[in-house]
């Protein structure tokens, strides 16, 4: 989503990470390494929560067998 790009980095957001395949320990080990946390997992729909730094979405964006990634927002 291209709000994420003007937020502060260092700025804690949490987010909806979309994969490719279904959601693994690996996977949610990847949100670790770029400094998330992991909030929620919906294994059906293949996507988690989780909050991290603004800066590192990007990284995490670049991993192969993330679909996409957009902001949690209120509904």
């Amino acid at each position: 989503a291209p709000d994420l790009g003007t937020l502060d980095p260092g700025f804690n957001v949490d987010i909806i990470t979309c994969y490719s395949s279904e959601i693994d320990p690996a996977k949610l080990d990847k949100i670790k390494k770029f400094k998330g946390t992991v909030k929620k997992t919906f294994p059906k729909v293949k996507c988690a929560i989780a909050n991290l730094p603004a800066g590192e979405i990007l990284g995490l964006s670049d991993e192969p067998d993330v679909d996409y990634i957009s902001p949690d927002r209120s509904v």
